[in-house]
């Protein structure tokens, strides 16, 4: 069976930040001001599949910066800052699990610019669901790149394009850590 209190509480917590965030003093915490909090955006359209939208966790308009929130464990948190601190680690599941988020991330931060939202800076902040210290949270934050954002967005659109003629999903090369979706196309 799999394990779904994870995801459970992953929502728990995104919900509990976005209605904090609602009810914080702005004369308190001014960088608020303005925050959009779970706000769709828009992402682009690939023909014959609609539109791809998104919700970011939270832009600091006047900080120009993007946060995402990611729930998680401390053993996973841990490899995946050792990933960090030393890029050369031999962890592949921690550097994918990373390239994701960072990808995720940089379509939405695309995306926050494209609708005139500007975003320079992002950070993925880490909530460890088994944390006992306010150690247990921590972030990694980068610079956003619209090269990088354009150049995942131009891989979606070819995928896409590619599957729309005819290719099969499984003639396609994939990280050793990518697992197959259950969701057909």
């Amino acid at each position: 069976m799999k394990y779904w209190l994870g995801g459970k509480i992953g929502t728990a917590t995104h919900l509990l930040l976005e209605e904090t965030i609602a009810k914080v003093d702005l004369k308190d915490f001014p960088e608020l001001d303005g925050a959009r909090v779970e706000q769709k955006i828009h992402l682009g359209e690939l023909e014959g599949y609609g539109t791809i939208s998104s919700k970011p966790d939270l832009a600091l308009v006047g900080q120009k910066h993007l946060i995402d929130w990611k729930t998680s464990t401390r053993d996973k948190s841990r490899k995946l800052q050792r990933v960090l601190d030393n890029p050369d680690t031999k962890d592949t599941a921690s550097q994918y699990t990373l390239q994701k988020y960072i990808a995720q991330t940089q379509l939405y931060a695309w995306g926050l610019n494209r609708s005139n939202v500007e975003i320079d800076g992002i950070s993925l902040v880490f909530i460890n669901r088994d944390g006992t210290t306010e150690a247990d949270i921590w972030n990694y934050t980068f610079e956003y790149s619209e090269e990088l954002a354009i150049a995942i967005w131009t891989r979606l659109e070819n995928l896409w394009t590619n599957l729309q003629n005819g290719l099969e999903l499984d003639s396609l090369e994939r990280s050793a850590d990518c697992f197959k979706c259950a969701i057909g196309i």
